[in-house]
């Protein structure tokens, strides 16, 4: 597995940090969620939204374990601001 640079570890997370920052690890991720919940609730619910993950083994919360990374945030898509699945529904287990 590979591991984020430490800069993004100590990052200040705001509902207007870079991707990287958020996504780096799930305490960053879950920084971010409960930002996004009290100041932007349209957003959080598009980023919560786990309907494509529904059943899968990985899944703990809204973090997908296959691929340590926030199910919802797709890593292509996310530098166009869109969700989509961590694993791009390749990783996808059944329970």
């Amino acid at each position: 597995m590979t591991t984020q640079p430490e800069i993004f570890e100590a990052a200040e997370i705001t509902l207007e940090s870079d991707w990287f920052a958020v996504c780096a690890n799930r305490e960053n991720w879950e920084k971010w969620l409960a930002i996004a919940k009290e100041q932007a609730p349209d957003c959080y619910d598009e980023w919560t939204c786990l309907e494509a993950c529904d059943g899968c083994k990985d899944l703990d919360g809204c973090w997908c374990n296959e691929m340590d990374y926030p199910a919802t945030v797709n890593p292509v898509l996310k530098e166009c601001g869109m969700p989509g699945m961590a694993c791009m529904g390749m990783g996808q287990s059944e329970h």
